[in-house]
């Protein structure tokens, strides 16, 4: 996927400036955000001006309600009501001068219309679909079991899916690459950071194609299912962390 350059992240920047973003902080959130966005269009085929006109208009919302309801409590743990209020009346703000600037462009007639709460949950959504397409088996569970090498009973903290070397492996929400490397029991693995409370790890790949730093959309390829590491049989091993603890990927898996 192509990488936005210098020039480009900044007139991305100069747009939300001009909408009314003038607090540094959240600008970098909302940069960082569309700017994920406007290359995961450019991927599509659009050129930059098309990308960052769909970036602006259109985000996902078939699960809307569930990450709502995440975001809410994510405010409430870091903001006070009146930071909370602030904030959104920013996005209000972006959102509002965003219509009068692209009020010249049309929207396909297939692509639902930004509102002010899609974008709201778009920013903090945490991970929220299958790391694999179809409909893989799930091979190993989360929690205690018997390691199948070591045969010790200890906690699984992850679940495993069975596929073969090769299967695309995909980014179960859009973040950042926080690690790429290589470890003894994990093999080739990534992590990707969504937001100050959610990461996502993908393990056992034969192969990584991204870095630390590169920004991921939701459905990108980061790698593929290999067995690497601690492993007897390709597979992808895949957890989710949150706050520091680990959750039982399964409950985050949707259709």
């Amino acid at each position: 996927m192509r990488q936005l350059n210098e020039l480009e992240i900044g007139q991305i920047e100069q747009t939300l400036r001009k909408n009314g973003v003038g607090d540094r902080t959240v600008r970098a959130e909302l940069l960082d955000h569309v700017c994920c966005q406007v290359e995961s269009k450019l991927a599509e085929g659009l050129n930059f001006q098309g990308a960052l006109t769909a970036s602006l208009q259109t985000f996902q919302v078939d699960e809307m309600k569930e990450i709502q309801a995440s975001s809410l409590a994510v405010f409430h743990k870091k903001y006070s009501v009146m930071k909370k209020l602030s904030f959104a009346a920013l996005i209000t703000m972006l959102l509002i001068c965003s219509a009068y600037w692209l009020k010249d462009e049309k929207p396909a007639a297939s692509q639902p219309v930004l509102k002010v709460q899609d974008a709201l949950v778009s920013l903090f959504e945490p991970p929220s679909r299958s790391p694999l397409e179809g409909d893989a088996e799930i091979t190993s569970g989360f929690g205690m079991r018997v390691h199948p090498i070591q045969k010790i009973k200890k906690q699984h903290n992850g679940i495993d899916f069975k596929a073969a070397t090769g299967t695309p492996v995909l980014a179960t929400s859009a973040g950042k690459v926080v690690k790429a490397a290589f470890d003894k029991n994990y093999g080739n693995y990534v992590v990707i950071k969504h937001d100050e409370h959610y990461q996502s790890l993908y393990a056992q790949l034969s192969t990584m194609v991204v870095k630390v730093g590169d920004s991921v959309a939701k459905g990108e390829k980061i790698g593929e299912v290999g067995s690497s590491g601690l492993s007897t049989a390709p597979h992808l091993h895949y957890e989710v962390i949150k706050d520091g603890e680990y959750e039982n990927p399964a409950t985050y898996l949707h259709p």
